[in-house]
């Protein structure tokens, strides 16, 4: 659009431009909507990556047994901040989820790149203690209610969900045999 005063053409300026505007508007919303529908393609996905292991360690004069789960990023892109709760399948009454600890790395959240595997500490039995208990995360810190604890296989399966910084990126059902001492993933 052109305004003439006298000999000078003046321009609108560009800000006033609808087709501006109309193309602004659909870089917009274009980006959006490509954005959402790429995270549907592009995210983290955690899954086991075999059956728990059986492993002991010796601190001082105690040896820990510790039942621990390896899983793999299989997703597409690198998860970030992840982070594992423990519940039971069924939980009962005052249990709150257990953030769990990183094996080796004492804390409750870390990345978990493309295709690369991470250990979890899911149980561990001190010294000649009868039951297992929750590897709570160390940067946490535990409870001291038995529930919170001390693990009871009569309370059924236990399952696990992964979250990093977008939302959940996996969930795993263990099942406890008492008879052989050890985790087995269900799902």
């Amino acid at each position: 659009m052109h305004k003439t005063f006298g000999h000078l053409v003046l321009q609108n300026p560009w800000y006033l431009d609808p087709q501006w505007w109309a193309i602004a508007v659909a870089l917009f919303l274009g980006t959006g909507i490509i954005q959402s529908w790429m995270k549907g393609f592009w995210k983290p996905k955690i899954q086991p990556n075999d059956e728990p292991i059986k492993t002991s360690q010796t601190v001082g004069d105690i040896t820990f047994v510790y039942q621990r789960l390896i899983i793999k990023n299989i997703g597409s892109v690198s998860a970030k901040n992840v982070r594992v709760l423990l519940t039971y399948e069924k939980s009962p009454e005052n249990f709150i989820p257990i953030p769990l600890n990183w094996t080796h790395w004492n804390k409750s959240s870390r990345d978990i790149p493309k295709g690369e595997p991470a250990y979890i500490d899911l149980l561990r039995k001190p010294g000649s203690y009868p039951n297992y208990q929750f590897c709570w995360a160390f940067d946490v810190g535990f409870s001291t209610e038995s529930i919170l604890m001390d693990f009871k296989p009569e309370l059924g399966n236990i399952r696990l969900e992964f979250f990093d910084d977008h939302g959940k990126v996996g969930n795993i059902k263990l099942q406890f045999s008492p008879k052989e001492d050890k985790l087995k993933v269900i799902n």
